[in-house]
């Protein structure tokens, strides 16, 4: 359970992830609506970006240009269509217009669950952590169904994009092309505490990836050297860097090789009190293996290039503990809070203090869909919790513009250009404009009148 002090906006829209029908596999995807930089101040570390919820918490106003919304929610419909048993939807009474009963999606008000069917609160909640900050930016971002990757294939031999990296600040100019990327955007807070370590040919190799992305951040090209192609050769042949970034793309192959370590407390919190959190959670086993490399449909294609996330999932270790909503295949079959009293059955109690709306102090037991190792993560990063309660510090926002850029190594081409338009390789090739929306958007707001914090998701 998160403790904020300001409200969160998040935006789920629920449309369809193909121009048409198709046999799509992905369930949907979540993400900050805005990466910040935040300028230095005690406790706040200026080179990572951080996700705009977790900003407003340290600040009232961001010189008024906040994202109408923090979070971005993406779900597929046509997830749901194909799991639809049509002649058993007309024996229910389906008339054939409409969204039929019965997709992959499980609502609370159809009855009971099916084998086959996902809770959606369970689909939303595991989207909205990603949201609230449990997101990476080291990826492949040329590999697979990368959009960037169909702009280069015919120009490198495919171990040429054997490497990991933040995401790349490109630009298009003229609006339709060429494609310039000049240098790599900052990492994101949830990757400060990323360690690696694997073992490859009987040698144990340790990567710092502070370290790397320092040196990520340095690299910068301009003028020529920055069109796409030009960008890639002198990558590649920037032999520290590039090695470091084929050594943590080998890493990633390889399962178990990426923890997230936790920040260590220096004073009485409930993790080092509880024996059961003081011994189980000191760092948490990330997703990696052949198959993250290789990504899969919820996290590259054309409306979504974020191969960070593939590694911002937990381990398949974590799918019977307390912590499985963090893990990348969705449970079926089970709704969430079933899921939650099954994975809690076996784990010593955790008991915390919690203040009543009357100021009485009172013992309850934790049993969240965010489980522990979850929350611990949040905290980490910056977030005040129920396990771990901290204040967050009003700071007054300075009148430069902090936002995820690096303003010293943008294009600076030496002609005239009619028409430029930023992108990133998120977005890259693709307007919204262009997503083919077969649904309203939804707009969920949890607000507050008062200065009292809000408690999202109290079990």
């Amino acid at each position: 359970m998160l403790i904020l002090y300001c409200f969160i906006s998040v935006t789920v829209n629920y449309t369809s992830f193909c121009d048409k029908a198709c046999s799509n596999e992905t369930y949907a995807w979540g993400a900050p609506s805005r990466l910040l930089q935040i300028p230095a101040r005690e406790g706040i570390d200026p080179d990572y970006s951080h996700p705009q919820i977790l900003v407003k918490q340290f600040f009232a106003e961001w010189k008024g240009k906040w994202a109408e919304h923090d979070v971005d929610i993406q779900i597929n419909h046509d997830a749901y269509i194909n799991a639809v048993d049509f002649d058993l939807a007309e024996q229910s009474g389906w008339n054939g217009t409409g969204v039929p009963p019965g997709g992959k999606f499980w609502f609370k008000d159809e009855g009971p669950i099916r084998d086959y069917q996902i809770d959606m609160t369970y689909v939303i909640l595991h989207e909205l952590l990603h949201g609230v900050g449990i997101i990476s930016s080291w990826g492949a971002y040329f590999t697979g169904n990368s959009p960037l990757r169909a702009l280069v294939d015919d120009f490198f031999d495919d171990e040429d994009f054997w490497f990991a990296s933040p995401s790349p600040y490109s630009e298009v100019l003229y609006g339709t092309g060429p494609v310039f990327v000049t240098h790599f955007q900052r990492n994101t807070i949830f990757d400060k505490y990323l360690n690696v370590e694997f073992t490859d040919i009987n040698r144990t190799e340790f990567i710092n990836l502070k370290t790397l992305s320092e040196q990520m951040r340095d690299f910068c090209v301009q003028d020529n050297e920055a069109f796409i192609v030009r960008f890639i050769d002198n990558f590649i042949n920037s032999d520290t860097i590039s090695n470091q970034a084929n050594t943590l793309y080998r890493a990633l192959t390889i399962p178990n090789t990426i923890s997230f370590d936790f920040k260590t407390d220096d004073k009485s919190t409930v993790f080092n009190n509880n024996e059961y959190l003081n011994r189980t959670y000191y760092n948490m086993t990330l997703l990696t293996g052949d198959s993250v490399v290789k990504g899969s449909s919820e996290h590259s294609g054309r409306i979504n290039n974020r191969p960070g996330l593939r590694i911002s999932h937990l381990s398949d270790s974590y799918a019977d503990k307390p912590d499985f909503i963090m893990t990348q295949t969705f449970k079926t079959g089970a709704t969430l809070q079933q899921l939650v009293n099954i994975a809690y059955n076996n784990t010593p109690l955790v008991i915390y203090t919690a203040e009543t709306t009357n100021g009485t102090l009172v013992n309850q037991t934790y049993r969240s869909p965010i489980g522990p190792g979850i929350l611990r993560a949040l905290d980490t990063i910056g977030y005040s919790t129920v396990l771990k309660r901290t204040d967050y510090t009003k700071l007054e926002p300075e009148n430069k513009d902090d936002d995820n850029k690096d303003k010293s190594c943008e294009l600076n081409r030496h002609y005239p250009r009619r028409y430029g338009k930023r992108s990133d390789a998120i977005s890259l090739l693709l307007s919204p404009n262009n997503w083919d929306i077969i649904c309203i958007i939804i707009v969920v707001i949890i607000t507050t009148t008062t200065i009292t914090p809000i408690t999202l998701l109290t079990s």
